[in-house]
């Protein structure tokens, strides 16, 4: 099995959050797992892209979640989006996530239009490029190899990278700090 390029693993989580409208601000997702439990991070980021189709303004500034019950894997589900509030600078939508019939997940979730605002980001600090270095796996002391790389790159498009050689590398004052 040869690793996915970062494009083709993009693409691949692209397809897995994405759902196909089935009728007026209902829609439906499809889940790629064959066994286990269903991922709650799917059925989330799933219910953002059913919300995220009946607005055409705003960002997400709050999601609250609620996970209901245990998902299925393989059964489709459905999404129901109700249009809670469409103000100049606010819209809200609640998405309920329906398997086999049963509520298994909601959700609000609020867009708001940008704004300029008071700013208290800290700067990024240097960080080395991601090519040539070691997996985040690598520098726990967990080499991925086998049936443990199979297992844990499953529904995983995300390649994660150390940003130094050590797990836990001590900040100028004496903090850990991980850089990934």
């Amino acid at each position: 099995m040869s690793k996915p390029t970062p494009d083709e693993g993009v693409q691949h989580l692209l397809r897995q959050i994405e759902v196909r409208p089935t009728d007026y601000d209902r829609f439906r997702g499809e889940v790629d797992q064959q066994e286990g439990r269903l991922f709650g991070g799917l059925v989330l980021a799933q219910s953002v892209m059913a919300a995220g189709h009946t607005t055409d303004r705003g960002s997400i500034h709050s999601l609250h979640a609620y996970f209901l019950r245990a998902g299925k894997p393989v059964e489709p589900i459905d999404y129901m989006v109700e249009r809670i509030r469409e103000g100049r600078n606010f819209l809200t939508r609640r998405v309920t996530a329906i398997q086999g019939g049963h509520t298994i997940f909601e959700s609000s979730i609020s867009f708001t239009m940008p704004e300029d605002g008071i700013s208290h980001q800290v700067t990024m600090p240097e960080a080395p490029s991601p090519e040539g270095q070691k997996s985040w796996w690598e520098t726990l002391g967990m080499p991925l190899s086998g049936e443990r790389q199979r297992r844990r790159r499953f529904n995983n498009p995300i390649d994660i990278r150390a940003g130094s050689a050590t797990a836990y590398p001590k900040g100028p004052d004496g903090l850990p700090r991980r850089m990934v």
